[in-house]
């Protein structure tokens, strides 16, 4: 499960640019960053773990930020989703 303590644990940094886009810190690259982009709904970022394995921490960062704005919007959402993923462990 995402939680704020998810972040703050891996010292992500994510910046909302807004239409889909996003700023990811990068790890590897101190100082830097990396976008991440919601190209038909689908979560593609430009650094070289996504584009060897299709995923990375930069996407699962911005994942973590959409459940948690979600949540904080309506935190009956956050129950059903828990219950949801639970449903899925299962």
């Amino acid at each position: 499960m995402f939680t704020a303590q998810y972040i703050a644990k891996t010292d992500d940094s994510v910046i909302d640019l807004g239409k889909g886009n996003w700023l990811v810190s990068s790890k590897s690259n101190p100082g830097g960053w990396y976008q991440v982009k919601d190209l038909f709904d689908n979560l593609v970022c430009e650094c070289p773990g996504y584009l060897n394995r299709y995923h990375c921490r930069h996407i699962t960062g911005v994942v973590a930020l959409q459940w948690m704005q979600r949540r904080a919007a309506n935190p009956e959402s956050g129950r059903q989703a828990v219950a949801e993923i639970q449903a899925l462990s299962a």
